[in-house]
């Protein structure tokens, strides 16, 4: 055991392992300095708190990322709603000259507008999944029931959104035939 630093026999090979099949030639001084500085140092020593030395659950899998997927999807579909929306004219006669504006002239327009139309497909396929995993692990029973219901309203309100949304749009172009 590296003095001074928490941590098993078992934790030091699999570390030394890891950098003999990565290839990797660091000096064991420089190793025990590190580790040192992780532990000890307090911005360091929570950040390795809570991504190092944090317990992982027995079936932790790749189907835990959609969480985080979500959360990207989401903050993807903000940020280029955002930027869609200052160019954007809603008025009847200028929407389709506003899209071609964005797609022709906006630097990237193009980019962010396709990135936006398919970061909402891809934000529902990644739900979808997202629920199938949480009813495979039963995470709608106790002590979760809290979380599984705020979980199940977020759901309703982003499919009432969704629907709205697309009932809006669908009504202008409906009004915009039918007065033509």
């Amino acid at each position: 055991m590296i003095r001074g630093v928490k941590g098993t026999r078992s934790e030091e090979r699999v570390f030394y392992r890891l950098l003999r099949m990565a290839s990797i030639s660091i000096s064991p001084k420089l190793i025990i300095t590190a580790m040192k500085l992780v532990k000890r140092h307090p911005l360091l020593a929570l950040v390795n708190s809570y991504l190092i030395d944090s317990p992982a659950p027995s079936n932790l899998s790749y189907l835990w990322n959609f969480g985080s997927l979500l959360g990207t999807c989401l903050a993807l579909q903000i940020i280029t709603g955002v930027t869609l929306a200052m160019h954007y004219i809603g008025s009847v006669d200028l929407a389709f000259s506003s899209v071609e504006h964005i797609m022709r002239n906006v630097n990237s327009g193009w980019l962010i507008r396709y990135l936006h139309s398919n970061g909402a497909g891809f934000f529902f396929i990644f739900v979808y999944i997202h629920i199938a995993k949480a009813l495979y692990y039963g995470s709608y029973r106790a002590p979760r029931v809290l979380l599984w219901s705020i979980g199940v309203v977020i759901f309703l309100v982003m499919i009432i959104t969704a629907f709205l949304g697309s009932t809006e749009t669908c009504l202008k172009w409906l009004n915009m035939i039918s007065s033509h």
